[in-house]
């Protein structure tokens, strides 16, 4: 990946890192440069407003090792949004799985909400049963058990339900390789779900 010399427009803070951005690539990203040095798998944009300097980034593949010691908190001086995929989407037509988180928050937040994004592929989906379907059950399963700690959330867009997961509450203080760990313990959930589903199909055709 070739890369040229990075944009003025940098944001720095005291014995913190720093993070700039690098001139867009040939697939048009602009990856991040931390410290002075290219981090591969990131990118990263400038924020859409004048009160909140601070750059939205997304992770993946080899940026994730460089991450896991990071906490929230030592990150969102510099970012304002937080991307990170964990796991490959869904090639299968009908496979899902939990494998990309997010979160926002203002430097300073008592608390961090992070969403976990189940993910799956729009144009080959050929489940038995639809992805409202799946966000539903997904709904029923967390608020059956409370215990798991999540909560729900979709989000609305083109075209309508594109996207949805489970949330959680987390301490500043939370590493990235946590937030990974969570994210990857999420099979007994995504087990549950599946049975729901299970469920609602053999009510369907009996």
């Amino acid at each position: 990946m070739e890369v040229g010399q990075p944009s003025a427009f940098f944001v720095a803070y005291p014995d913190m890192r720093k993070i700039e951005l690098a001139e867009k690539d040939s697939e048009g990203s602009q990856p991040l440069i931390v410290d002075g040095e290219l981090w591969k798998d990131s990118y990263g944009s400038t924020p859409g407003n004048s009160y909140d300097r601070r750059f939205c980034a997304g992770f993946c593949g080899s940026a994730l090792g460089r991450l896991t010691d990071l906490t929230i908190e030592e990150l969102l001086p510099h970012l304002q949004y937080i991307a990170v995929t964990f796991r490959d989407a869904p090639e299968n037509p009908g496979e899902w799985q939990f494998g990309s988180l997010e979160m926002s928050a203002e430097d300073g937040d008592p608390t961090i909400e992070v969403l976990f994004q189940v993910d799956f592929n729009r144009e080959t989906w050929a489940a038995p049963y639809s992805l409202s379907d799946l966000a539903a059950a997904t709904e029923k399963v967390v608020a059956g058990h409370r215990e798991l700690g999540y909560d729900c959330w979709q989000g609305y867009g083109e075209p309508g339900l594109n996207k949805f997961g489970v949330s959680r509450t987390v301490l500043p203080n939370t590493t990235i390789g946590d937030l990974i760990a969570k994210g990857s313990s999420l099979a007994q959930l995504r087990e549950l779900v599946a049975d729901e589903l299970s469920k609602k199909s053999t009510i369907s055709n009996s």
